[in-house]
This record gives C-alpha cells, sequence and structure tokens, in this order.
C-alpha cells in the first residue's frame, strides 16, 4: 500500500469514526447545546 492509500484509508476510518460516534450520541442528547460542543470535542480528537 502506498502513502497516498494509506492516507485514505485512515481519512475514510476518521469520517466513519465521527459518524458513528454521532449517531450514537444523538440516540442519547439530553439538551441540544451540550450535544454540539461534545460532538465537535469528539471530531477534534480523531483529527489528531
Amino acid at each position: 500500500m502506498n502513502n497516498i492509500e494509506y492516507d485514505a484509508v485512515v481519512e475514510s476510518a476518521k469520517i466513519k469514526a465521527k459518524s458513528d460516534i454521532t449517531v450514537a450520541v444523538l440516540n442519547n442528547a439530553a439538551s441540544k447545546e451540550k450535544l454540539i460542543e461534545f460532538i465537535k470535542k469528539l471530531h477534534d480528537q480523531i483529527d489528531e
């Protein structure tokens, strides 16, 4: 696997993780503001 393919796989995994987390959190959301803040923090952590 070359670097471009590797990067594509990593980015795809990040996108899938973000969507999976978002769906899980939405299913258990209490307040919209806290939910948005939580999702943004998770997305930032995944991008690191």
